[in-house]
């Protein structure tokens, strides 16, 4: 059975529930974790992952949530940084994983040197910020990148655009860069057939406030369709990652009064998110690049959570996202940014026959059950796994 050792900077967010549901689908085989920020996670208690701890992170005093790690844990986990690496170094060779598995580009650069004196066939997975964004914001990445390109032996995303662009912008040897979905379980997921009368619509967007998910474009397209369209309504909800960005928001749906079409809800967590879905309509997401070159990495993981439960989707045509959601079938895109354009859209959905809509409903459940259920991708990284595992040496 293979062995894998998973590498995060912090065990786990809320929000990045894909990488486990990845790893219940990566089978047969016996994944660990390690991290040097480790928090009371949900995730710290799923049966299929076995958890490493350094000597220091003492499970009964771990911080409660994600929300209690600020910058003393930070300063903390950076001077025990050269601790923490002999700490792996030798829990690599005790537990003698087949695969090292570093999430997000920058663990990917901090354990390379790690990985590679274990001699241990080492995958980065790229998701989203780490592959444009961070190198702007620090031009160190770019170097540790075009080095990680030759270290590794697969560097994995999300979708074919992202494959392009890291190829382009680091050097990235094109026989390495391996496309790998997020996928979601299906079978898991409550399906409704959605059913609205023409003139109605509940617009549900379930995302971190950051520029790159597109609240500001989804309330303005609000904004200009209002009058014309008095049953609309969109409901935010999400982790208030970026308070400037909630604020700018918030100020502008007060300014021009769109209270009565527009709610900002707190934090939805993810056991109640599925039931949230099910109360609306639709899904709305218009993801977008951002100046400082941050975007999604593929198709966002809770756009494919939404259109499971049979929610048609407005959205971009960013990044995987067109490979996602069939524009006219699925769900409705517009060009990134332009909220003229999503606004159009919001109306056409807006003004579409129950049957049409409910056509449009099933066909956004068939689509994530036919190409994006995670026993798919996780059999997809599986063989990949496999193939490092058994490449000569």
């Amino acid at each position: 059975m293979l062995k894998i050792l998973h590498l995060f900077d912090r065990y786990l967010n809320t929000t990045m529930n894909w990488t486990t549901t990845l790893m219940r689908h990566t089978s047969p085989a016996i994944h660990y974790v390690a991290a040097p920020i480790v928090f009371k996670s949900p995730y710290l208690r799923l049966d299929y992952i076995r958890y490493l701890y350094a000597p220091w992170q003492w499970p009964a005093l771990l911080p409660r949530d994600e929300w209690r790690i600020g910058w003393p844990h930070r300063l903390k986990a950076k001077a025990l940084m050269p601790l923490y690496r002999r700490w792996l170094r030798k829990t690599i060779d005790d537990i003698r994983p087949d695969i090292v598995h570093a999430h997000f580009g920058h663990v990917g650069v901090e354990f390379a040197p790690v990985v590679l004196e274990a001699g241990v066939p080492y995958v980065v997975s790229f998701y989203g910020f780490d592959m444009m964004r961070l190198p702007r914001l620090k031009p160190r990445y770019q170097k540790h990148y075009r080095a990680l390109g030759r270290q590794a032996d697969a560097l994995v995303v999300l979708g074919p655009v992202s494959r392009q662009n890291m190829i382009r912008a680091y050097g990235f040897p094109p026989d390495k860069v391996h496309i790998n979905a997020i996928g979601v379980e299906v079978d898991a997921i409550p399906f409704r057939v959605r059913r609205k009368p023409r003139g109605r619509l509940r617009l549900l967007q379930v995302a971190t406030f950051t520029p790159k998910k597109g609240q500001w474009e989804a309330v303005q397209a609000i904004c200009s369709i209002a009058n014309d369209c008095p049953n609309v309504h969109l409901t935010l909800t999400g982790e208030m990652r970026d308070p400037y960005y909630g604020l700018k928001i918030s100020k502008f749906i007060h300014t021009v009064q769109l209270r009565e079409y527009v709610q900002i809800l707190p934090f939805t967590p993810h056991e109640r998110v599925y039931q949230t879905m099910l109360q609306y309509d639709a899904f709305i997401h218009p993801s977008r690049h951002t100046p400082e070159g941050d975007s999604e990495g593929g198709a966002t993981f809770v756009i494919l959570e939404a259109m499971a439960t049979g929610m048609p989707i407005l959205s971009t045509r960013h990044m995987a996202i067109p490979h996602r959601v069939p524009h006219g079938v699925a769900g409705l895109l517009a060009e990134e940014g332009n909220y003229h354009g999503l606004a159009q859209n919001i109306r056409t959905m807006y003004e579409m026959s129950e049957e049409d809509f409910a056509r449009m409903s099933v066909a956004a459940r068939a689509q994530v059950a036919k190409h994006y259920n995670a026993p798919l991708w996780g059999k997809r990284m599986y063989n990949l796994y496999l193939c490092l595992k058994n490449r000569p040496k």
